[in-house]
């Protein structure tokens, strides 16, 4: 998934038409959108506030600039890189695949343990663990941001054109170290969800 746009909306609008007692919640979010419109768009990161959004843009190194504003308090822009939110190497991958196949259609026995063996421990390699490959391992930078559902370490890359987000994949129990639940809550009260 790739993020290119960013948008100011009201999260609850069809609650707050019910109910117009309840208080808004506003939303600033970065998604991607195909240059067709609205078929295919996909959610990348969420803010309350536009303070959290721009904390965020200074963290990761990218611009954001508004340029749709409707009377109703929308507001869209466009940001100054494309985010890749879920990215894997192919050296990495390659090279799970690689033993996979040794250890599951291999018919030489002692290609079966090796095959075996190498993905019993494969998630205790960091550049296994996030997916990524060893020289983008030395200029990636740790960003605290969701994994499966719990925020851990995650790794970035910014070129200048693209972000790359890089997960910590859950079973690599080494790195996998979630914030405890008050802590996510927190977090993501302050910072935002991404």
């Amino acid at each position: 998934m790739f993020g290119n746009r960013v948008s100011f909306y009201q999260h609850n609008f069809l609650e707050c038409q019910r109910n117009p007692d309840i208080k808004p919640e506003w939303i600033y979010a970065i998604w991607y959108s195909d240059e067709s419109g609205w078929s295919g768009q996909y959610h990348i990161a969420s803010f309350r506030t536009e303070e959290q959004l721009k904390k965020f843009a200074k963290l990761i190194g990218f611009k954001y600039e508004w340029e749709v504003y409707r009377s109703d308090g929308y507001k869209e822009g466009r940001i100054s890189v494309v985010f890749e939110n879920n990215s894997n190497d192919d050296e990495p991958a390659n090279e799970w695949w690689k033993y996979y196949d040794m250890a599951f259609h291999s018919d030489d026995k002692s290609e079966n343990e090796i095959g075996e063996k190498w993905l019993a421990g494969h998630f205790k390699d960091k550049c296994q663990a996030y997916g990524i490959n060893s020289e983008n391992l030395k200029r990636a930078k740790k960003i605290k941001a969701l994994s499966n559902g719990s925020i851990v370490d995650c790794l970035f890359i910014n070129d200048g054109k693209r972000v790359k987000f890089y997960r910590c994949n859950p079973n690599a129990k080494d790195f996998y170290k979630p914030l405890s639940l008050e802590r996510h809550i927190k977090f993501q009260q302050s910072k935002g969800v991404y």
